[in-house]
């Protein structure tokens, strides 16, 4: 850990920081885009099974080759809600009313998980006696 830790001191970004400080960095929860296949039962499971449908049907509705390929996608593998793209996906069915924001949130967040730099890059939980360590060792 104190190697790896040696080399992620070397980013100017904590230069001039206390032990303290860098470790707060490190440690700092930072939420990142994760994969998440969304289905059709996966959303049902989220919004309910009557919501559910009438997304679909708005898919379906707007007849596009993309729109189509979102129904095909969820009936079948899924959808990565994880991409960032996926936001432009949504969007539209709160704005067309067929879905509220706080289920939009929801589903949104089902792409998302809460990390730290220190977990990212294996060090587990940075303590500021790691980074005395990895300056002075």
């Amino acid at each position: 850990m104190i190697s790896k830790l040696k080399s992620v001191l070397q980013d100017s970004v904590y230069n001039g920081k206390t032990n303290i400080e860098v470790a707060a960095m490190l440690n700092a929860p930072l939420t990142v885009q994760k994969e998440y296949m969304l289905t059709d039962v996966r959303l049902a499971a989220s919004i309910g099974t009557v919501k559910t449908v009438a997304v679909v049907e708005a898919f379906k509705a707007q007849g596009d080759s993309v729109s189509l390929w979102i129904v095909e996608k969820m009936a079948t593998t899924g959808l990565d809600i994880g991409n960032p793209e996926a936001p432009y996906f949504v969007s539209p069915l709160v704005n067309a009313g067929v879905i509220t924001q706080d289920e939009a949130d929801r589903v949104l967040n089902m792409g998302k998980q809460t990390t730290s730099r220190a977990e990212q890059l294996g060090l587990g939980t940075v303590m500021d006696y790691h980074v005395e360590e990895a300056r002075n060792g």
